[in-house]
């Protein structure tokens, strides 16, 4: 039997490395095309199936991160320190101002002071020569307050300024000053105390070298070799008529949890210090909760949107879990709480209602009448154990815990997401199975058409043969 010139081999997949060798027609194109056209449908369902997986574990993770920002700005408020801050004020903050801890207890004060805390200044007597003027050599001893330090004076150093040099320079000293002025007859070394305080006040011995540091000593019993200039004195203060004394201006044990801070003596007229809530930090805080709330609307709002004209959806439009937690925050935004009585006892009567799209709005002056009216009660309402924030940190909380809405939820779409890549495999499977069933059926049509094509050639071969013998 006559056999084709032309063979066609199969490749170890049954695929044929040659097509179209008795058709002429490109079978490879032709079987890709028959297996896409029978493969589209499953396909499009898996990419349908995939596409929306994996848009709702986007929006899962939009609002999984929305809710823990929010839920991190509640902190002033869920704990309470807001409603903590203390507003100071002083009938003449040119004598006195003030700082207040959360500690400090509501009040009014008196407050009288008498003397200021202050540095001890010295002025030693004149030397005629000047800064060059050559003074001794030895140990010079200072004391002031909790700090001593010893500065040694020999020949590279022995003049006035080589002093006061030394006294600046020394390693250990943290209380003394030094610098000279001059006169018309002469120099003079002036020591300041760096510290205030009647115990700062110094004393000055020397000891060793040639005796002429004798000159700068000074303390009790021996003064004639300074001048004071200032005396180193303790501020002294009357609180509600209650004497005390302080080595500084800066005064944080008088009252509790409230630093004085005294500028200058009264003139007669006790300075008035009240103590009070401060109104203002708690409204400031309450319009940064309904920026943070409100942006968590904005950040949200397409997750379950409608749009009507188009019939699109948002990735959790009718999600049982998103739409029993936005029922859960608005509820735990306007019901009652339950502790708290009076005409305080929800956000509508603290001026914070929520409009049509969701978002909160605040009359502050409203707020601001509440504060001033019962302030504990609006702390209650706001920062309570069963208050409004607390509902609020408690649903969410609860909604991304391990186990709650959004991880549940989140390890069922990964769950989903499993099975369409599995599925996803048995498709492709199934496409290269399809796609080697039509490669079949085309190759046995073309081997088939390729043996006809080679018959024929043969059978007019012999014809044309019979043709030319018979005229011969």
């Amino acid at each position: 039997m006559p056999t084709s010139t032309t063979s066609a081999t199969s490749s170890s997949g049954g695929v044929l490395q040659s097509l179209g060798v008795g058709s002429g027609i490109d079978i490879s194109t032709l079987v890709s095309e028959l297996t896409t056209a029978e493969m589209a449908a499953p396909n499009a369902r898996i990419k349908r199936e995939q596409d929306s997986v994996t848009t709702q574990l986007s929006a899962i993770a939009s609002l999984k991160s929305a809710l823990s920002t929010f839920q991190s700005s509640l902190t002033a408020l869920l704990n309470g320190s807001g409603f903590s801050a203390r507003n100071i004020g002083s009938s003449d903050d040119t004598i006195l101002t003030a700082t207040a801890t959360a500690s400090a207890a509501l009040g009014r004060y008196q407050v009288t002071v008498q003397d200021l805390a202050q540095s001890q200044h010295l002025l030693s007597n004149n030397f005629a020569g000047g800064a060059t003027t050559y003074v001794g050599t030895g140990t010079l001893s200072f004391t002031s307050g909790d700090n001593s330090f010893d500065v040694t004076i020999d020949t590279t150093n022995s003049t006035l300024a080589g002093i006061r040099d030394a006294i600046n320079s020394a390693s250990d000293n943290q209380s003394v000053s030094a610098t000279l002025v001059y006169g018309q007859t002469g120099a003079q070394l002036v020591l300041s105390s760096l510290q205030t305080g009647a115990a700062a006040s110094m004393d000055i011995t020397a000891n060793g070298g040639d005796g002429g540091l004798a000159q700068l000593t000074y303390g009790v019993g021996n003064t004639s070799n300074f001048t004071e200039q200032q005396a180193a004195q303790d501020a002294v203060i009357f609180v509600s008529g209650v004497e005390k004394h302080s080595a500084g201006n800066q005064i944080s044990d008088a009252i509790d949890g409230v630093t004085l801070n005294i500028k200058d003596v009264t003139a007669g007229t006790p300075i008035s210090l009240s103590i009070s809530n401060d109104t203002d930090h708690v409204v400031s805080l309450v319009n940064s909760f309904i920026t943070a709330y409100n942006t968590l609307q904005t950040t949200t709002a397409a997750l379950d949107a409608y749009d009507s004209a188009t019939q699109e959806k948002g990735p959790l439009f009718g999600d049982a879990m998103y739409t029993s937690l936005r029922r859960q925050m608005r509820e735990a935004l306007s019901k009652t709480v339950s502790n708290v009585t009076g005409p305080y006892t929800s956000l509508a009567a603290l001026g914070v209602t929520a409009g049509l799209d969701g978002t909160l709005s605040m009359n502050s002056a409203k707020l601001t009448a509440a504060l001033n009216s019962d302030f504990k009660a609006v702390s209650n309402v706001l920062s309570g154990a069963g208050g409004v924030i607390s509902r609020l940190n408690r649903t969410i909380t609860s909604t991304l815990l391990t186990g709650g809405g959004v991880a549940s939820r989140n390890a069922s779409l990964k769950t989903k997401q499993n099975s369409i890549d599995g599925e996803k495999l048995l498709i492709e499977l199934r496409t290269a199975k399809v796609k080697e069933r039509y490669l079949a059926k085309f190759n046995a049509m073309d081997t088939l058409l390729a043996r006809l094509q080679n018959t024929a050639t043969f059978l007019t071969q012999q014809m044309d043969a019979l043709n030319r013998a018979s005229k011969s």
